[in-house]
């Protein structure tokens, strides 16, 4: 699980996986808060 603190709110991020693929699911969490974001607008 990973978060972003934005404007003050805790955005929670369900990416789950193994340390083999952590750098993997880090990047499909930054691709979601991204997405997030564009939408929030």
């Amino acid at each position: 699980m990973y978060y972003s603190l934005e404007e003050g709110k805790i955005i929670l991020l369900h990416i789950g996986g193994t340390k083999k693929t952590q750098a993997a699911d880090i990047d499909k969490a930054v691709e979601y808060l991204r997405d997030f974001k564009a939408r929030a607008k």
